[in-house]
């Protein structure tokens, strides 16, 4: 598997890099189950290729956003 997985349309911050003055915000809502199963299977189970399989346990999940200033890398 591959240590990192670039998805298009995403903000992302491939690692290494370091970030100071970070806030989190998470919410926990309740979604619904298969929808949630339908996105681990896409992101997670799909990129595994049968090396591994994740299974939904619950239909509540959170909801993160963060706040930081620019990343810098290392």
């Amino acid at each position: 598997m591959k240590d990192y997985i670039i998805r298009g349309g995403e903000q992302e911050l491939p690692p290494p890099y370091q970030m100071k003055q970070v806030e989190f915000y998470s919410f926990c809502i309740q979604g619904n189950w298969n929808a949630i199963q339908s996105i681990v299977d896409r992101e997670l189970n799909v990129p595994a290729s049968e090396r591994a399989h994740y299974h939904v346990f619950s239909d509540y999940l959170f909801l993160v956003f963060g706040k930081a200033t620019i990343p810098c890398s290392r």
